[in-house]
This record gives C-alpha cells, sequence and structure tokens, in this order.
C-alpha cells in the first residue's frame, strides 16, 4: 500500500512540474526527439550531437532560472525575463563553443564546465541569504539525482530485459531498437525524474503562495536536506575514518620528502586534486549531520587540508617553472587556489559561510572557461611565447620564417624548450598560432628538417597532461559527398572507435547472384585487416587496415588535412575488388591499440 501511495504521488507530481519547468521541459522533448533520430540514422550525422547537447544546456540553464526566479521574484514578467537569457545562453554557447564540432578536447572541457557551472549554480542559488545552507541545497540536489539515476537503471534494465525475451523468444528485433526504447528514459524520464524531487526553496515567489502551499513546500523540502540514516552511516562511519587514514599517509609522504623528491616528482598532485575534491564534498555532507565523527571531522579536515595543499601547490608552480603551463596544470594550480581559500574559510567560519564556497567555486569555474583566462587561451599563450622566443633567441625565426639552426649550436635547455612547446602546440591543433610554421607537419622527420635537431625525448614526456593524440581529415568532407559506386555491390560509411580487427563487428552481409558473401575485419600476423569472404569460407580479398590508418596519419598535413587520393585504399584481385575512404581518424597514445574516425567502404563480387 505504501508503495502504491508513492508511485501515485510521483504521477502526480509530474504535471506541477512541467508547470513549474516548462522550458526546461520543451528542451528535454527537442533533446529526446532529436537523439531518436540521431539513433535511426546511426549517429552519422555530426551536427545532430551538437544540437542535442545544445538542448541540455539550455534545459540546465532553464532550471537554474526558475531557481532564480523563485528565489528573488514573483512577478511573472521576471520569469520570462529569464527564460529568455536561458534560451539566449544556449544559444550563445552553440555558435561560441558547439558549432566548432565538439570533438577538440578544448571544446569537451568547456562544454564539461559549463555543464558542471550551471549545476553549481542550481545548487547555490537557493543558498544565497537564506536560512538554506549550500549544504543543505547540495544534500538536496544529490538526493534527487541519485534517486533520479536508481529509478532510470531499474527502468533501462527491465526495457531491455522484455526486449531480450521478445528477441530471443518470438521473433528478431533490428539492433537499434534497444536504443530507441532506451532513450526516452534516460533523455527525458529521468531529468524529469530528478526535477520532481527537487523541492521549492525559500523565497520571494514560496512567499507570495496561500500559507497551505508554504507549509506543503516546507515540508517537502525539510525532508529533502534532512539526511537518511544509512547516508549518516556512510559518512561518519565509513568515509570520515577512511579519509583520515589517507590523510595519515599523506602526512607521512610529506615529511619524509619534503626535503627532497617532493619538489621534484609529480606523484602527489594527481592524488591531491582527488583528495580535497572527496574531502571538500564529505566535508560539506557532514556539514548535515550531527554526530561526534562528523562535528570532529569538520573540526580538523581543514586545518590539515589547507598545509597540504599549499605545500603541493607550490611544488605545483614550481614544476609549471620547470617544464611549462599546460591546461592540465592550470587546473591542478586553480584547485590548489580554490582549496586553500575554502580551506581558510572552513577554518574561520566551520560551516556557517559554506554559501561562499558556491559562490567562490563558481567563480573559479567561469574564469576556467573564459577567454583570455582561461586555460586553454593561457596555456596556448604560453608555449607559443615559448617557442618564438626559443627560436628568435638561436636566430631561427627571421622574417616570418623558419630557418633550421645547426645543432651543436642550440643550447640543450632551448631544445627541450622547443621540443616541449612543439609537442603540446602539436597536440591541441594549435602550431598555426606561431609564426612561420605552416609547413611542418606534426612528425620527427619534419620536425628534425624544420628545426635541425631530433626532439629531445624527456621534454616531450613532460607534457603529461594530455596523451600524444594524432588526427587526420580529409578536407571538405560532408554528408552530401559523392562516390564512384559503378563497380561495387556494397557500400556503407559509417563511425568506429576500436582496434582495427574489430571495426566491423559484427560482420556485414551480402547477397549477389544468389552468393552470400561477408565482409569482416580480424586479426592476422597481430594486425587488423578487413576481408570478404565467399560462403564465411573462402577469402577472396584482404586489405591491411591497420596500415592504411598508419599511411593515413603519416600523411595528415600541420592542420590534419589529407587529401581524397592519399585518404583511399584499394586492393583488387580476379574475384573481387575493395576500396576504402578513411574521411577521418582519431589516435591517442595511451590506448594504442584504438582508432576512432569514419570510413566508407565499397566491395565489389566479380
Amino acid at each position: 500500500m505504501k508503495i502504491t501511495n508513492r508511485a501515485r504521488e510521483l504521477f502526480q507530481n509530474i504535471g506541477p512540474t512541467v508547470m513549474r519547468f516548462p522550458l526546461a521541459f520543451l528542451y528535454f522533448i527537442a533533446g529526446t526527439g532529436l537523439n531518436a533520430i540521431a539513433i535511426g540514422e546511426s549517429f552519422r550525422d555530426a551536427d545532430i550531437g551538437r544540437f542535442i547537447t545544445t538542448c541540455y544546456v539550455g534545459a540546465l540553464a532553464a532550471v537554474v532560472a526558475q531557481i532564480i526566479y523563485e528565489r528573488f521574484y514573483s512577478a511573472a514578467q521576471k520569469r520570462w525575463l529569464l527564460y529568455g537569457g536561458a534560451v539566449l545562453f544556449s544559444i550563445l554557447y552553440y555558435f561560441l563553443v558547439a558549432a566548432g564540432g565538439l570533438e577538440e578536447l578544448p571544446d569537451i572541457i568547456r562544454t564539461s564546465l559549463i555543464f558542471f557551472a550551471l549545476w553549481i549554480t542550481f545548487v547555490w542559488v537557493p543558498s544565497i541569504r537564506s536560512r538554506t545552507g549550500f549544504h543543505h541545497s547540495l544534500l538536496a540536489a544529490l538526493r534527487a539525482g541519485f534517486l533520479a539515476f536508481l529509478f532510470t537503471l531499474v527502468l533501462i534494465i527491465g526495457i531491455s530485459l522484455l526486449l531480450g525475451a521478445v528477441d530471443t523468444l518470438l521473433f528478431e528485433l533490428p539492433l537499434n531498437t534497444y536504443l530507441h526504447f532506451q532513450n526516452p528514459i534516460y533523455s527525458f524520464i529521468g531529468p524529469l525524474l530528478f526535477l520532481i524531487w527537487t523541492p521549492v526553496y525559500p523565497g520571494k515567489w514560496l512567499e507570495s503562495r496561500p500559507r497551505e502551499e508554504q507549509e506543503t513546500e516546507y515540508a517537502e523540502m525539510e525532508k529533502a536536506i534532512t539526511p537518511p540514516r544509512s547516508l549518516e552511516w556512510l559518512i561518519s562511519y565509513i568515509v570520515i575514518p577512511l579519509i583520515a587514514v589517507f590523510t595519515v599517509i599523506l602526512i607521512a609522504y610529506l615529511l619524509l620528502n619534503i626535503t627532497g623528491d617532493f619538489w621534484t616528482d609529480n606523484l602527489l598532485e594527481p592524488m591531491l586534486v582527488a583528495y580535497t575534491t572527496i574531502g571538500i564534498l564529505v566535508y560539506l555532507l557532514a556539514s548535515t549531520l550531527d554526530n561526534a565523527f562528523a562535528n570532529m571531522f569538520i573540526r580538523w579536515y581543514p586545518k590539515v587540508l589547507v598545509p597540504l595543499v599549499f605545500f603541493q601547490t607550490i611544488a605545483s608552480f614550481l614544476r609549471m617553472r620547470e617544464i611549462g603551463l599546460t591546461h592540465g596544470r592550470y587546473f591542478v594550480l586553480m584547485t590548489g587556489i580554490f582549496t586553500i581559500i575554502s580551506g581558510i574559510i572552513f577554518i574561520r567560519f566551520f560551516s556557517k559561510r559554506n554559501t561562499w564556497i558556491g559562490g567562490l567555486l563558481l567563480v573559479f569555474l567561469l574564469m576556467s572557461i573564459t577567454p583570455p583566462v582561461d586555460a586553454f587561451t593561457v596555456s596556448r599563450s604560453y608555449y607559443v611565447h615559448q617557442l618564438e622566443n626559443a627560436l628568435e633567441r638561436n636566430n631561427m625565426l627571421q622574417n616570418g620564417q623558419i630557418t633550421a639552426a645547426d645543432e651543436a649550436a642550440v643550447s640543450d635547455e632551448d631544445k627541450e624548450t622547443i621540443t616541449r612547446s612543439y609537442q603540446y602546440l602539436n597536440r591541441m591543433n594549435e602550431l598555426d598560432r606561431v609564426e612561420g610554421i605552416e609547413a611542418s607537419s606534426g612528425s620527427n622527420f619534419d620536425f628534425v628538417n624544420l628545426f635541425g635537431f631530433e626532439p629531445v625525448s624527456h621534454a616531450a614526456d613532460d607534457v603529461d597532461d594530455i596523451p600524444d593524440y594524432r588526427r587526420a581529415s580529409v578536407f571538405g568532407v560532408t554528408d552530401q559527398m559523392f562516390f564512384n559506386v559503378e563497380e561495387f555491390d556494397q557500400v556503407m560509411r559509417y563511425y568506429f572507435n576500436d582496434e582495427p580487427r574489430n571495426v566491423l563487428t559484427p560482420p556485414s552481409e551480402f547477397a549477389k547472384d544468389g552468393e552470400r558473401y561477408t565482409l569482416s575485419t580480424e586479426e592476422r600476423d597481430g594486425r587488423g585487416v578487413l576481408l570478404v569472404r565467399n560462403n564465411d569460407t573462402d577469402v577472396l580479398l584482404e586489405l591491411d587496415l591497420q596500415r592504411a590508418f598508419e599511411e593515413v596519419l603519416a600523411g595528415a598535413s600541420i592542420n590534419n588535412d589529407i587529401t581524397m587520393e592519399e585518404a583511399t585504399f584499394r586492393e583488387e584481385t580476379e574475384e573481387a575488388v575493395l576500396e576504402i575512404h578513411l574521411l577521418q581518424l582519431n589516435h591517442y597514445s595511451d590506448t594504442p591499440e584504438k582508432y576512432d574516425g569514419e570510413i566508407v567502404i565499397k566491395v565489389g563480387i566479380k
């Protein structure tokens, strides 16, 4: 009976939630529809992905606009003005960030930070000049998110099991059927559930409502910001002791190495970023509890955190002066400064000024994505400046042209600077910002021709924030391109993200003159090859797909462009002909066995 009542209550809340967040509801509808189109087209149209992301940026901006309205306003016209701002924000996001394709690392990170900044704003606004603290609204948001995720996961598993039973017992379903049924669950129902469980916080709008409605909403809010018993046990008796033990380990490492390796190695930096992120989150959640463990953690954790992060931030700054300011180190330094300021606030005010933490975090997030002080503009400018200065010191940059130097005439320090700067800018596709470098392509061979010496290997390894990244694409590729298919029986164009041996998984089948043929990828002598078979037995033709990938990446220019001729590979026997066009190809050194990109495969039987 209790479950039935809760289910009825959940369904009854759908209508009021849609009326509360109408603009977000429209964005969810649009995102779900676009996702359905993308699934139907097997995600071939990259433009749809940009529109989908824009829809959900707009939806979150609309939710933030509604929360701002409820907190500070009651007049209806203010609500629509805020909604207009949310729509304008989504339009600006599309043209300033998403229009580039969301394929480059800076665009992906900027988008992630925009989502995070909007979410922090959503959590922070209810706590501004309110009796509801930032830790309270954070708990309510995490609770709503967890419940929405749990319900969504159960629905997806249940639907998948039902479809699996139909596919196994009754009739075969198309492969994308599962995605089509799951799409409205994670694209629409999940976000809607999150909003259903988001309480109405005290503010101007609620004050304008009838007394009975106010009391109902206050009761719902109190339930949302009250920590469940299970969370109290988890935080107090499991997470806090684990953080305490890890803190002892960090302090021991610092004391043992403070006069030696601590200032030069990079072991503690990634650990400390995770430690501070988790620690501050646990601190905020512990602020909603009232027991001995939580109170002790709130009192002592900031006093340990600040000196630890202070020493590591100094070490990171010294490391930056030695090897440069990559975007990864920018984020590490920003995290360190934010943590030190937050720790001082915690020490001075305990949990009484937790609201300041939300505002402070939002300021740092906005700084990290807003040019010219964002991570990627700062790091790019730093390395362009470093490279051009090193070239000028050695008379290698004159009249806008780079001249190869005598290897012996360039100091080891400048070789390291040139190598490090070149490698970073090449990985970030920013080499065209450097004067006189237009003709270079990014390979070691061209590096030697351009600068007159081999790249310094350990200097390149110092740029460790991102894996080595290579990309090649045919200039001017569109979804409306035409290909010559006169001599071919089967033509496919699709995206892949796997090892060469798994590009065609499962194999593609086609028929001609009553005979069945299979096109597949397999491993031969450790290399991925593309095979054409007759009746799954006789191999009519094979093409070394891995060799094609390697040749395309090696031939890419400084702008990552290749011609259609360079992207085309053909094999022909007396029985069949096979031709491929690698329209786009990406490769990261941290997953050397994998490639992702877009390929056109054409096969003909003679």
